[in-house]
């Protein structure tokens, strides 16, 4: 078993390494092995997603989906259990959360 997480560039994580795996920058928001979720869907913009080797499948982690006027983001990693650490691994978390509410808002920063 096993599987990679990865990210490509967005603005959701505008200033966060991108195009490449989820390295050890972003270990406190990636859950490792059979608690990793990606979600398996059709038509969302995948962000952030994760492959699993066997079976060979690709979730996404982080997505966004049309909805009307306006778009749905959603996100299986795990920002909420970081936001009140002082841990260096948790700004990222904390970096997501700015940058989810920054694309919600339209900012163009």
């Amino acid at each position: 078993m096993g599987g990679v997480a990865f990210a490509k560039k967005h603005p959701l994580f505008k200033d966060l390494p991108v195009n490449q795996g989820l390295s050890w920058s972003y270990e406190a928001v990636v859950k490792s092995g059979n608690d990793r979720i990606g979600l398996i869907m059709e038509g969302e913009e995948l962000v952030a997603g994760s492959y699993h080797c066997f079976p060979q499948m690709l979730g996404t982690n982080v997505g966004v989906i049309d909805c009307g006027k306006g778009k749905i983001v959603f996100s299986t990693l795990d920002i909420y259990n970081n936001l009140q650490s002082n841990e260096s691994v948790a700004g990222v978390a904390k970096k997501l959360l700015c940058n989810y509410i920054d694309f919600a808002s339209g900012s163009k920063k």
